[in-house]
């Protein structure tokens, strides 16, 4: 009669059920007798839950020991696998069966060489019994760096402990494994890519509006950011390249060292902090700290320069968040209508300095990842991607309020601009005159104006002015001074500039206007009252003309007259002091000997020739002159 199959079935079950009850032992410190089987280590802590403490002290090297079950009557050969080492990165590690050396991840010191990912976590094994229990050692060494203060409290194995196999099923398992890690990272990698995409919208949109540089700062800073977060924590987990950590800290720091001096650049943009010295000696601070950390990460095997580079990439770290939460919370207590971004960037640099170790003693302590279900999260990049969507929606809602307000100026400004165009005609026609214009406004409207008006026995009335200041002020000033003159009947120039003068005095408008006005008879006979405008030219000679004060100024100003003659063929040329004052890039002016030189040409001749030298204000010439049949 055959061996029933109960009892090696529940000799196999009595075995997995003591494998899986096993304890696994931990020992901060070094000593190759720790491998042996037969060291009593009854001595050592239990890990509560089959899960170890990282050493907090000066030691750099702890074991883990664990008694587990060799399963029989498996085909294939035998492996054991650390399921810890798959998920931890930058440990070094040897993995002893009964003694013997099976495997290793890294080179431990003293010429340590540190893997980014294990290549491998699966190591074959020979010479065991099957069907019995086997002592696995795990010798680890943690380089300082990877011992910051907010790990102390981290834990390295999981439940289960090492296991043995064989190589093939370990081997699936493993894959499963790096599998589910990928899986888990997935949302934290799409959220990553949408800010990085919605960043680069946000530059577009400054490229093509350049409204404000707060736009393109804040861009840069999401994708620089996130691009920091997928090359440190998504793509070596997800892609497990087989690269050493002195290559990893080489890029970690170029990307992180970016992205701060963009988030410090963006912050020093939203909250128009004045103080440029002060910024820019942080940033070439930390470049040079950087810089240091920087050339110390390309000594691979040399522990000391690793530690170099750790703390003075703190350093700076504890410079541009320690910066950023101090005047954030200045802004918070400072700035009403900017006090939620201030919020949300003291919160994103408490979570910062949390992530460095932390300076404040407000300062959270966070673990570097963090398990929710089924995904990993990096509690530093959820805490920056909520800052810059915060920060997104806040903007978006101030551009929006002022893309209305835009849109209701460019209406009101539309209707100035029809109003002007029916106060200030290009095309004037008087019988027995020659009159041309050019105006050319610097804004959207101006302050520039001028009127023709009927004298009598076939006189024309000439007023040609100029207000104080620019935009839409100027134009209402421009609205008034033409229904002052719709309201004035006297055609004598001295009595017109009185009386413009009364009129602008009554609205109490800040500011003042220069004007002319001159009465041109048929037959060549000019009246002129100038109020502090300039003197117009005929025959290419500026005109003797008295100049008072401006009008809107005192009350009660009286304008003195002055006579001339024109010459058959000649035309008098008012022009505005937007000809003469116009200047090139190298901010030399006009001037009035180009503006002489050129006044005998037509008023759209000499408005070309301001406006390609240098236009700065509204630019307005007429000319008048008698009709050939006069």
């Amino acid at each position: 009669m055959g061996r029933s199959p109960v009892v090696p079935v529940l000799l196999i079950a009595m075995v997995l059920a003591l494998s899986a009850s096993a304890q696994v032992r931990y020992q901060i410190g070094d000593d190759v007798r720790w491998a042996e089987p037969g060291f009593d280590d009854s001595g050592w802590p239990v890990a509560a839950d089959g899960r170890a403490p990282l050493p907090t002290g000066t030691e750099r090297f702890f074991w883990v020991r664990a008694r587990v079950a060799v399963p029989e009557g498996v085909a294939g050969p035998l492996a054991v696998m650390d399921p810890d080492c798959v998920t931890l990165a930058g440990l070094p590690i040897q993995v002893f069966v009964n003694g013997a050396l099976v495997g290793t991840s890294g080179t431990l010191p003293p010429n340590a060489v540190i893997p980014l990912i294990p290549h491998t976590c699966v190591f074959e094994i020979a010479g065991i019994p099957r069907g019995g229990v086997a002592l696995v050692a795990i010798r680890r060494w943690a380089e300082p760096r990877r011992i910051p203060a907010q790990n102390s409290g981290a834990k390295l194995l999981n439940a289960t402990g090492p296991e043995i196999d064989t190589a093939a099923h370990l081997r699936e398992r493993e894959a499963g494994i790096i599998g589910r890690i990928r899986l888990a990272l997935v949302p934290q990698l799409a959220v990553s890519t949408a800010v990085m995409a919605l960043g680069l919208a946000l530059i577009l949109l400054w490229w093509r509006t350049r409204a404000t540089p707060v736009l393109g700062w804040l861009g840069l800073s999401m994708v620089f950011s996130h691009l920091a977060y997928v090359a440190i924590w998504n793509w070596p987990l997800a892609v497990r390249p087989h690269v050493m950590l002195h290559s990893w800290t080489v890029t970690a720091i170029v990307l992180t060292a970016l992205a701060r001096l963009v988030s410090l650049q963006f912050f020093w943009a939203v909250f128009d902090l004045g103080r440029k010295t002060l910024l820019w000696a942080l940033q070439v601070l930390v470049i040079f700290i950087g810089a240091l950390a920087l050339a110390a990460g390309f000594a691979e095997s040399a522990t000391g320069y690793f530690v170099f580079a750790f703390g003075t990439l703190q350093v700076c770290f504890y410079l541009l968040y320690g910066t950023q939460f101090s005047l954030s919370m200045w802004q918070i207590f400072t700035q009403r209508d900017r006090r939620w971004i201030a919020v949300a960037e003291t919160l994103n640099a408490l979570f910062g300095l949390s992530a460095t170790g932390g300076v404040l003693p407000l300062a959270l302590t966070l673990p570097s990842v963090v398990k929710a279900g089924t995904l990993l999260l990096v509690p530093t990049v959820l805490s920056g991607t909520a800052y810059q969507i915060s920060v997104v929606a806040l903007l978006l809602r101030r551009f929006w309020r002022a893309w209305r307000q835009s849109e209701e100026l460019d209406a009101e400004f539309q209707a100035a601009r029809e109003m002007q165009a029916e106060l200030v005609p290009l095309h004037v026609a008087v019988p027995g005159f020659r009159i041309e214009v050019a105006y050319h406004p610097a804004r959207q409207v101006g302050g520039d104006f001028f009127r023709v008006l009927q004298g009598e026995n076939g006189a024309a009335l000439v007023v040609v002015g100029d207000v104080s200041g620019k935009g839409l002020k100027a134009a209402m000033t421009v609205a008034a001074i033409a229904g002052a003159l719709d309201n004035e009947f006297s055609r004598r120039p001295g009595e017109v500039l009185e009386h413009l003068n009364r009129a602008l005095r009554s609205r109490k408008s800040e500011g003042f206007v220069t004007c002319c006005a001159a009465l041109v008879a048929r037959s060549g006979e000019v009246v002129i009252a100038n109020a502090g405008h300039l003197p117009p030219y005929a025959g290419g000679v500026e005109q003797p003309v008295e100049a008072e004060l401006p009008l809107g100024i005192v009350d009660g100003v009286s304008y003195a007259e002055t006579r001339l003659w024109l010459k058959a063929g000649e035309t008098l040329t008012f022009v505005s002091d937007g000809v003469v004052e116009a200047a090139n890039a190298a901010g030399e002016l006009f001037g009035f000997e180009r503006t002489r030189a050129i006044s005998g040409d037509g008023p759209e001749a000499i408005a070309r020739a301001a406006r390609e030298f240098g236009q700065d204000d509204d630019i307005t010439v007429v000319s008048v002159g008698l009709a050939e049949a006069a």
